[in-house]
């Protein structure tokens, strides 16, 4: 079969029939061999005469066959044919329907979450029946960006809100003019089983504004606390008792003392290290001093995780200008142990940075902080002295009274160098961290090297000055230790599942510090001190 180049270059040497047939079969169409002034009037006379027999036939196979290219031979042989205004209809149906067929690929194979993507299909195809719906998915992916926006305003709201149906009204308030669904409400109490207290769970699932049932299966959250809040009173307990002034510790026992800012976790790592204490096994046997100052504080904080149930309630802060002595004597392979717990003040860090910062306190303030300096000061080379500093792992945010922790622990430091707090027998120095399970850490080894990074980056002043006092004051070898602490998984703010694997090491730490007497040898001293 000729080349188009070689029929038309040869043109005079091929006869009508073979032209009409390279016509016919498209490989040159009549008006290109027209052009050619070898191709003789005579034989394009012919050659005419044959097409004008053979056109219906044809016109009948290019239907019959229905493409494009076949409607194109058509037109090419027969150019002023007595079909062709059906077979240019024919190919422009062909091409819409091409076309579609390639719009509907392209929509099916959309990413329809990607912005540009939608953009580009909207301006590709902009007569396209998909235009309506791809411009709803865009609309869609604002309302989600929007959404993220709200969902942290939402944030923000509730957690400048402690009253529960503000939040409650709130939340409503959110999901009625629809700046948020429930679906995004759930995907953030997955991502922070803490964002809502379990009051306010109980009470937006009693107005119908949430489902128990989609909570444990949207939100994920553990069945358990769903369980306990259907079951029990969600409301936390309250723990405000008045202290009474502590004149003194007394002598021939280890003072340890728990330091840290309202909110810092410290009430309840204490109620979780005593109830571990007393019934870890541990220990075998703490007697309590039924005379100490703070008998009833310590009975009510060591019972916090008692009662034979998986899921313990925490309690509420306790007030902020009180200090509580709780003494033991724990008993362990025949020698006795006394230690005695003070729970300093909230306000004794606060204190303690206005001092320094030369900012004058009102008289009941002042009271509270020469009563904490004395007894920190107090018992010089009789009783050994442990401290630790509760800080909340991710806590470094908050504020109390406008001021961050690490600017509250840093100025208290300051102020427990110049006034010598530690130079008198202080025998360890702990940071206890809180929430650490938080921490994301897969091992031990991850875990504590991800606790002493963020120490250092969030406080690395407070942390490099108890450094330079250890050093100064030959405590503990120069050394700060960083322990762990968790309570174990705490959902709604005030439920949890108690772990006491982090109270234990705390337990052991104490111990390991503690001065021990021989059973009854300790009777006999304290014995001899009161004649």
């Amino acid at each position: 079969m000729p080349s188009k180049q070689a029929i038309i270059d040869n043109v005079a040497e091929y006869n009508s029939a073979q032209l009409a047939g390279y016509i016919r079969g498209g490989i040159v169409s009549y008006d290109e061999l027209c052009e050619e002034p070898e191709f003789s009037a005579h034989t394009r006379k012919e050659v005419r005469d044959l097409l004008v027999n053979s056109e219906d036939s044809d016109w009948q196979n290019a239907v019959a066959i229905d493409t494009i290219e076949g409607f194109d031979r058509y037109l090419q042989c027969y150019s002023e044919g007595k079909y062709r205004n059906e077979a240019r209809e024919a190919k422009k149906r062909l091409k819409n329907l091409s076309l579609n067929n390639e719009i509907e690929d392209k929509w099916n194979n959309l990413d329809k979450t990607d912005k540009a993507a939608l953009e580009t299909f909207i301006s590709s195809y902009p007569n396209s029946s998909y235009i309506a719906e791809a411009q709803k998915h865009l609309s869609q992916i604002s309302r989600g960006k929007y959404a993220v926006s709200s969902i942290k305003r939402l944030r923000q709201e509730i957690d400048g809100e402690g009253d529960p149906t503000a939040i409650i009204n709130i939340i409503k308030s959110y999901l009625e003019r629809e700046a948020i669904s429930v679906s995004q409400l759930y995907s953030e109490i997955q991502t922070n089983p803490n964002l809502l207290s379990s009051k306010v769970i109980d009470q937006l699932e009693e107005k119908r504004v949430i489902d128990f049932i989609d909570l444990e299966r949207n939100a994920k959250i553990n069945p358990k606390f769903i369980e306990f809040i259907t079951n029990n009173d969600v409301n936390s307990p309250v723990i405000n008792i008045d202290s009474t002034p502590i004149e003194s510790i007394g002598s021939r026992t280890t003072e340890v003392y728990f330091w840290g800012i309202p909110s810092s976790g410290k009430t309840c790592a204490l109620g979780a290290i005593m109830s571990e204490a007393r019934h870890g096994g541990y220990i075998e046997f703490a007697e309590p001093n039924n005379k100490c100052q703070g008998l009833h504080y310590m009975t009510i904080l060591s019972q916090i995780f008692e009662g034979g149930t998986e899921v313990f309630k925490l309690p509420e802060g306790t007030q902020t200008d009180a200090i509580f002595e709780m003494s033991y004597v724990f008993k362990k392979q025949k020698m006795d142990y006394p230690v005695t717990f003070i729970d300093l003040a909230g306000e004794t860090i606060d204190s303690m940075f206005r001092k320094n910062a030369k900012i004058s306190l009102p008289p009941k303030k002042q009271a509270g902080l020469d009563t904490a300096c004395k007894l920190l000061t107090g018992n010089s080379g009789i009783n050994r002295k442990i401290h630790f500093f509760v800080l909340e792992y991710n806590g470094h945010t908050k504020k109390y009274k406008d001021l961050t922790q690490d600017t509250l622990l840093t100025g208290a430091m300051t102020f427990i160098k110049d006034t010598g707090i530690f130079r008198t027998e202080t025998d360890a120095i702990y940071l206890l961290v809180t929430k650490s399970d938080l921490s994301g850490a897969t091992s031990k080894e991850e875990r504590d090297e991800i606790l002493k990074k963020y120490i250092k980056k969030h406080y690395y002043q407070f942390y490099n000055g108890l450094r330079a006092l250890c050093n100064i004051n030959e405590i503990n070898e120069g050394n700060v230790d960083i322990i762990p602490f968790s309570l174990g998984e705490v959902c709604f703010q005030n439920l949890c599942l108690f772990d006491n694997s982090t109270a234990r090491t705390v337990v052991e730490v104490i111990m390991s510090r503690a001065k021990g007497f021989k059973t009854g040898k300790l009777a006999k001293i304290l014995g001899k001190l009161k004649k």
